[in-house]
């Protein structure tokens, strides 16, 4: 989560909460696990992703490539220090998407997976769905060596490694995340640019500086979010997070309407009585604001988080990260 030095004691209660759904995603995992412990279907072990030799992401997949069998597993990529660890959810069909989910700060993959559903949704409409461990439950978005190893590195090293192993070099890649994590994702797409094909960001804080934009970038955010206030504010963050209060949700998007050429003035719907839909006009570029009026610092359609204010239940942000794979 995106939490300022005066409002830290709101995670725990964020905690409490999540982990009683996380224990339904970890149920479907073994308890202790190393780098070669995911678990498929049939209880068969499988190889780890972060071993299989990575060509880059444009190379071709060869005649002699064998995909890793479909289930939700928790592995480990080993070929750095510390050590990094992630959930890896295998659609049954063939691959048509990779979706990067970041939890909040001081969250965990299991306790995303479980909050977003994104693991099981994704495997319905054939997308591999990978959610990182951040270390010590944070992300480096700031790229600061005082919090910890290049995540933008991590994260690009992470999904050619992902596609190599799933036989799916070419597949596009959604970047997704909540709070902290959103950040995570704006920063990997703007830092890599050709990386991602897609943003979702929901409830992020920061305006990074992006050189071109995705064909696709989608925000949602709660006009009455506590934490990162919709208008920007809420006080600055302790070191070594410090310069990172949040920005006004419609000066990002403004500003990034600039970046993708889009025109200035954004058209304006009312998809719902609580959710307005922002869509700026631009060549080559999805650009949209989902607002959720009256919504707080969650994940829409999720389990409602009261600590941290209303959860709508009108859209899922999950849909939102899927809708093109979806068809919706």
């Amino acid at each position: 989560m995106f939490l300022g030095a005066a409002r830290r004691p709101l995670v725990a209660v964020a905690v409490l909460v999540l982990a009683v759904g996380a224990c339904f995603a970890g149920s479907q995992l073994p308890g202790r696990l190393g780098r070669a412990a995911g678990v498929g279907p049939a209880g068969a072990a499988r190889p780890s992703a972060a071993a299989v030799p990575s060509r880059g992401p444009s190379a071709a997949p060869t005649s002699t490539c064998a995909p890793l069998p479909a289930g939700l597993s928790r592995r480990t990529d080993a070929s750095v220090r510390p050590v990094r660890s992630y959930l890896l959810q295998v659609p049954a069909g063939p691959v048509r998407s990779l979706v990067v989910d970041f939890h909040g700060y001081r969250q965990s993959a299991r306790q995303q997976d479980a909050y977003t559903g994104l693991g099981a949704a994704g495997a319905k409409v054939g997308a591999v769905v990978v959610t990182p461990d951040g270390l010590g439950g944070r992300w480096n978005f700031v790229r600061r060596p005082a919090v910890g190893p290049d995540d933008v590195a991590f994260v690009t090293r992470l999904v050619t490694a992902v596609r190599r192993a799933t036989c799916a070099p070419a597949v596009p890649v959604v970047l997704t995340g909540f709070s902290d994590g959103a950040d995570m994702a704006d920063v990997i797409a703007c830092a890599s640019p050709g990386l991602a094909a897609a943003v979702v960001a929901v409830a992020p804080s920061i305006d990074p500086t992006c050189p071109r934009l995705p064909s696709r970038m989608v925000e949602v955010h709660g006009t009455a979010d506590p934490i990162v206030p919709f208008g920007g504010g809420g006080g600055d963050r302790p070191p070594p997070f410090e310069e990172t209060e949040a920005q006004p949700v419609l000066g990002r998007l403004a500003r990034w309407a600039v970046t993708g050429g889009c025109a200035r003035t954004p058209s304006v719907r009312r998809e719902f009585a609580d959710v307005v839909v922002r869509t700026w006009s631009c060549p080559g570029t999805d650009l949209r604001l989902y607002e959720i009026r009256g919504g707080g610092h969650t994940w829409p359609g999720a389990q409602p988080v009261p600590a941290f204010g209303a959860t709508t239940s009108s859209v899922r942000a999950t849909d939102i990260v899927l809708r093109p794979l979806a068809g919706r």
